[in-house]
Parts: C-alpha cells; sequence; structure tokens
C-alpha cells in the first residue's frame, strides 16, 4: 500500500524524531544502558534498573489532548515517539531512550480460522474503554473440539519495505529505521483458550472432556512451535541485543553448565547463503569475544551487512592458551556499514590498537609475545 502523510503532519514527525535523537544522545542514557549492562553481568553492588510500564496508565500518561496528528498513520508514528519522550521528560527512570525508529515486519496471522470470535467492549465517560466480554465459540469441548483448526499465517515483505522505505525518507536522517523481531507464535496457550471458551467451560472440560483438552493443548503447542520456527525459516527474527525495551549483550559461545560455568567458544551465524539477513549493534550495545586457543574465537557471522552505530563497545578477552594471529569476531558478507566501536575493552589480551576492521570483518590482530615485547 502507498505511504503519505499530509505537509504539516511531515514536519511535527521530524520535530519528534529530532527530540528523541537528542534525548538518546544525552550523556545519562549511556550511564542508564551501562547500568543495564553491570546488573546483566551479575556485578556485585549494581543497582537493578527501575522501569515503569506507562501503558498500564496511558489514559493519563498518553491522553487525547498530546496528540496532533489526525491520520491513522501519523497518529501511530506520534504514539511511538511521543512515549519515549514523555518516559524521559516525565517520569526520568532507567528507559534507555533508543536512537532507532524501531518497526517490524508487517506479518498477518490468523487464530483460529472459521471459528467466529467476537469481542464486545464496553467504554466509560471517557471513551476509554474499561471492559469486554469475549462470545464463546465453543460451549462444549466434546462437541467443539474438531472446529479448531492451526493458524493461517503470512507476511508482506514489500510493504514491509515499501514502510520501512518510507519511513528512512520521513526520518531516517534523524533516527536510522530498524526492523525488530516480534513475538511470532503466541505460547500463553491458556490465554488463546480463553478465546475459545469460559474459563467455566475450560475446567469442566478437565472432568468432562480430558482426552479432548489434551488433545486441544497438544495443538496449540504445535501450533505456536509451527509458527516460532516459521519465522525463522523465512528470516524474520533478527537481534534483540541492542537497545529493545531493556538492555543485553550480544556474546557468541555458550557456557558449559557442568564445569563451573566455562565459556565454550563458539559461531553464531545469522542467515545462510539463501537467506540474507542484516544485523544492527544499536546504540550502546556491546559485543563480547573471547580469543581461544588453536586459532578458535567467538564469532559472528552474518550473510547480510553488520551495522554498527555509535556509542558501541567491543568487548575482547583472551583465554587460556589464546593463539597469536589474525582472529576474526565478526564477519559481514555484504560489508560493514557505519562506525568502528566507541569504545573497546581488553581482558588478557594487549589493548584496543590491535583490533583491525576491513570492508567485511572485524579482527583482532594478537600479536605473539616477541612482537608484544617488541612493541613495549
Amino acid at each position: 500500500m502507498p505511504y503519505e502523510l499530509p505537509p504539516q503532519e511531515r514536519a511535527y514527525l521530524r520535530k519528534l524524531a529530532q527530540r528523541q535523537a537528542e534525548i538518546a544522545a544525552l550523556p545519562v542514557m549511556r550511564e542508564r544502558a551501562e547500568m543495564w549492562i553491570r546488573h546483566n553481568d551479575h556485578v556485585p553492588g549494581a543497582r537493578a534498573p527501575v522501569i515503569i510500564e506507562t501503558w498500564t496508565f496511558d489514559r493519563d500518561f498518553m491522553p487525547e489532548s498530546i496528540y496532533q496528528c489526525a491520520t491513522p498513520l501519523g497518529r501511530q508514528l506520534e504514539r511511538q515517539m511521543l512515549r519515549h519522550i514523555r518516559q524521559h521528560e516525565l517520569i526520568d527512570d532507567d528507559h534507555v531512550c533508543p536512537d532507532t525508529f524501531d518497526m517490524g515486519w508487517h506479518v498477518s496471522i490468523k487464530d483460529f480460522p472459521g471459528l467466529k470470535l467476537d469481542v464486545e467492549t464496553v467504554k466509560d465517560s471517557e471513551g476509554v474503554e474499561l471492559g469486554y466480554h469475549a462470545e464463546a465459540a465453543i460451549t462444549d469441548l466434546n462437541e467443539g473440539f474438531d472446529h479448531v483448526k492451526p493458524s493461517t499465517f503470512s507476511v508482506d515483505r514489500d510493504d514491509t519495505m515499501a514502510f520501512k522505505s518510507f519511513m528512512e525518507e520521513l526520518l531516517g536522517d534523524l533516527l536510522p529505521v530498524v526492523i525488530r523481531s516480534g513475538t511470532f507464535g503466541n505460547n500463553m496457550l491458556t490465554y488463546r483458550i480463553m478465546r475459545l471458551m469460559s474459563m467455566e467451560t475450560f475446567y469442566m472440560a478437565m472432568y468432562d472432556a480430558p482426552e479432548q483438552l489434551h488433545a486441544l493443548m497438544a495443538q496449540l503447542r504445535d501450533d505456536a512451535l509451527h509458527i516460532s520456527k516459521w519465522a525463522e525459516m523465512e528470516g524474520l527474527l533478527t537481534l534483540n541485543n541492542g537497545n529493545a525495551g531493556s538492555y543485553a549483550i550480544l556474546a557468541p559461545g555458550t557456557i558449559d553448565e557442568n564445569n563451573d560455568g566455562a565459556h565454550i567458544i563458539g559461531t553464531l551465524t545469522v542467515g545462510s547463503s539463501a537467506q540474507t539477513n542484516n544485523v544492527t549493534l544499536g546504540n550502546f550495545s556491546r559485543f563480547r569475544a573471547t580469543l581461544g586457543p588453536a586459532m578458535k574465537n567467538d564469532k559472528l557471522d552474518v550473510f547480510g551487512t553488520v551495522t554498527i552505530a555509535a556509542n558501541t563497545t567491543l568487548e575482547v578477552k583472551g583465554a587460556d592458551k589464546a593463539k597469536s594471529g589474525v582472529h576474526t569476531l565478526i564477519r559481514a558478507e555484504n560489508g560493514l556499514l557505519g562506525q568502528h566501536f566507541a569504545n573497546v575493552l581488553v581482558d588478557g589480551v594487549p589493548d584496543a590498537r590491535y583490533v583491525r576492521y576491513t570492508a567485511n570483518e572485524v579482527q583482532y590482530v594478537l600479536p605473539s609475545k616477541g612482537a608484544m615485547f617488541m612493541l613495549k
């Protein structure tokens, strides 16, 4: 579908994008990102970040009076950016304001095709939906089980890319537009059951139709797994290690739970020769890699591009008997974009001077002991 906005809304949304970018660049945002990192790393004494879930009181936090856009699309974009802006200006908790405009794949998932799932809502005196009542599609599982069919789902890649191009033209010079993963495969199985039948019918089915109820739960489980695997095969899953709601670290490799948590060298592969996927290490992201013996090291291998945004950190750790030579930490089949890591932290290896960038790789050149001696 074509995307367009009136000139006045375009100008206003660009102002909001500029304001969000200014907030994201504040020094306090880096401090908060470091706080999240310390907390996630279980650093002794690290304070737990505090986040206020503002969506629980949107009547007061995001009232109708604050909006200026009249079109549905303008209102949607306005709401997304205003939420980050007001979180900082009014709440000022430990939320890290993103320096990107995040969007998702345009995916359609139809639950329980063929069944009529009507929901009646009630609004209060201020026009805010206060409650709802779901009309049960199944009143007796013995009779209704055969009507429950697997979900249908699809992705509109053309429309997703059209919207991304529209947003990049609108505000991409202020906030890079990044596709993030959604939640594909509803794993809240009993919640899905509540869309089919009442709580009373559900509990009575445990007695009246136990075999059908077990079969229904198994079908919902398989349905959720099917959708998740479909999303993976379609290349819809993207890294969420950056500032996508909470803060995390991208660290290839695994933990050996049978050996006091020892690190196991590994490679994280994104995409394939048949499916291109791009990775963005967003603002305040942190990439951690360990160099091991026999020229082995943790590695991010991407069949696409890797974009390194501002304020990113590279951590390089040398394991026992790490072998000297060129260690490829990141490989991007279609090239590295963005900039160099803003910060490089090392542990057990020489300093950041040994980080090297090529058109497609980030490398750490571990010199031999003789070379390190000569450098000193």
